[in-house]
């Protein structure tokens, strides 16, 4: 959100028009974008995988499908998380597991 900031009083008066805040919002709102959406991404294709899998396992078990969903919550937030460690790991997948229910 750097480009909505005003910007310095030295580069006001050296010709920063609309056309070049308008300019820098839009530069700064393709890279945040590409950043949210690499991370949904990521985390959909986390959740898609270990519901699918889940899901095959339970079944002949007779087990109801929103374990299976509620399941894959928790270890696509821990999953996400795994890199920082158990406990944020652990508070990820109790966030997930809240999400997917």
């Amino acid at each position: 959100m750097q480009a909505l900031q005003a910007p310095p009083p030295q580069l006001e008066s050296a010709g920063n028009t609309a056309r070049l805040r308008l300019n820098r919002l839009l530069n700064s709102s393709g890279k945040n974008g590409r950043l949210y959406g690499n991370t949904l991404g990521v985390v959909g294709l986390y959740f898609a995988a270990s519901e699918s899998t889940l899901f095959n396992y339970a079944e002949p078990y007779h087990l109801p499908d929103a374990l299976s969903t509620l399941t894959a919550g928790f270890l696509t937030g821990a999953l996400y998380r795994l890199p920082r460690g158990p406990r944020p790991a652990a508070v990820a997948g109790a966030v997930g597991m809240s999400a997917a229910g």
